[in-house]
């Protein structure tokens, strides 16, 4: 086993236990069986990111529901002081 496929396997399962991709292929994926999941339309107004990270759900989720105002934080004392 050569060493892209070991750090490949490591990464996946940081990922993982980062519940990133969890049951669907990409994160694009993942918002839009959200969408379904919670049969949402394209009227969605503001959406919460808590424990965003680099803005990939930001971005992902911008794309599916592009009128949306979005949310993103790391940082839970800051959501609790809304």
């Amino acid at each position: 086993m050569n060493i892209y496929k070991i750090l490949s396997f490591i990464v996946k399962v940081l990922q993982y236990y980062q519940g990133k991709g969890y049951g669907t292929s990409s994160i694009d994926s993942e918002v839009r069986s959200i969408k379904k999941l919670l049969r949402l339309d394209k009227n969605v107004k503001v959406a919460v990111d808590i424990g965003g990270n680099i803005g990939d759900y930001t971005e992902s989720f911008l794309k599916i529901f592009p009128g949306a105002e979005f949310f993103s934080t790391t940082n839970f004392i800051a959501i609790r002081r809304l």
